[in-house]
């Protein structure tokens, strides 16, 4: 979400991202909608509703539907990574990134085929888990949990994939008619 939300910065569209809210003379609210708190406070203050932001960035698809109604819809675009891609990018993150709490440095001392080994028959599926709003460490996934979530990105998704961002990005501006500020489409 970073990157394509600072290309959309640039073009001078308002993100959740880069979005705080002015309270008075002195106080700001920063908004953080990839947590459900971040997303109920939006939903709270009204950030859609009143034309704060032109585009919500988040990974909780399920909690930021509550911040839409009917008269302020939501059109949904994500960018999608293969999901060996993701989860090689993942264990090699983990190993580095200090500040998240999925941190584990001792990941640097177990191969790759290793780690994914252990891991092969667990159901953890970042994705549909997101997808269906499922809890992650208690609710497996089943093969309808798969079927679901690829009707729920068929029918509801305008889908781009980080392999082709370019063109990808190039789909989205075409599709919601945005272009650089001072430029036509």
């Amino acid at each position: 979400g970073t990157a394509a939300g600072d290309y959309y910065a640039c073009l001078g569209l308002v993100t959740s991202e880069n979005l705080a809210i002015s309270e008075g003379q002195s106080s700001h609210t920063i908004i953080d909608t990839h947590s459900v708190a971040g997303i109920q406070q939006a939903k709270q203050l009204q950030v859609v509703q009143r034309g704060i932001a032109d585009m919500i960035i988040t990974p909780l698809l399920p909690a930021a539907v509550e911040m839409f109604d009917s008269d302020h819809q939501a059109r949904v675009f994500g960018l999608f990574r293969h999901p060996i891609e993701r989860e090689v990018s993942r264990y090699y993150y983990r190993q580095i990134a200090s500040w998240e709490p999925s941190y584990q440095p001792e990941l640097a001392n177990i191969p790759i085929e290793a780690f994914y080994e252990e891991r092969k028959d667990t159901t953890d599926n970042f994705m549909i888990s997101i997808l269906l709003n499922k809890n992650r460490k208690t609710d497996p996934i089943t093969e309808e949990d798969l079927e679901h979530a690829k009707q729920i990105l068929q029918s509801k998704v305008l889908v781009g994939m980080t392999s082709r961002m370019e063109e990808s990005i190039q789909r989205f501006d075409t599709y919601f008619g945005w272009t650089a500020v001072g430029h036509d489409a």
